[in-house]
């Protein structure tokens, strides 16, 4: 039985991938361009040292992204998930700002700006209640 279902797995490989060739590149060649989808773009992730925060910032980056990582408390930690980023052959800025404070949020944004030429995506994680002065459907941080 398990013959069977190696071919069957076979047979739907080979549909799958009818542009591959015999050349041991072809299919790292498409596995590569498909990690450059968010090649040019800058984001920042609030709460970007831990957790899910880390996990989208890493991710961005293995995408093509730049990250910037904003972070309150955990400096070594950020400055961590930034060598992971810049590992990966992107930029990486690690930002101190609390981001429920307007002028915080602003001098973070100008930041990254400045080092990076633009910005074009925003990530919030889960955990952030308030963020820029403003605070959303979870109510204030306690």
């Amino acid at each position: 039985m398990p013959a069977e279902k190696h071919a069957v797995d076979e047979e739907l490989i080979e549909a799958a991938l009818p542009q591959a060739t015999s050349e041991p590149s072809s299919l790292t060649n498409l596995e590569i361009e498909s990690m450059d989808t968010l090649q040019g773009k800058v984001a920042i992730v609030t709460g970007g040292s831990l957790g899910i925060g880390k996990a989208i910032a890493l991710d961005l980056a293995a995408n093509g992204a730049d990250v910037a990582i904003n972070y309150r408390k955990h400096d070594a930690e950020a400055k961590q998930v930034v060598a992971q980023i810049e590992a990966m052959g992107r930029r990486g800025l690690a930002v101190q700002a609390d981001v429920a404070s307007f002028a915080d949020a602003q001098r973070m944004v100008d930041t990254v700006v400045q080092t990076f030429g633009h910005l074009t995506s925003w990530s919030t994680t889960p955990h952030q209640s308030r963020c820029c002065g403003m605070e959303n459907d979870r109510g204030a941080m306690g």
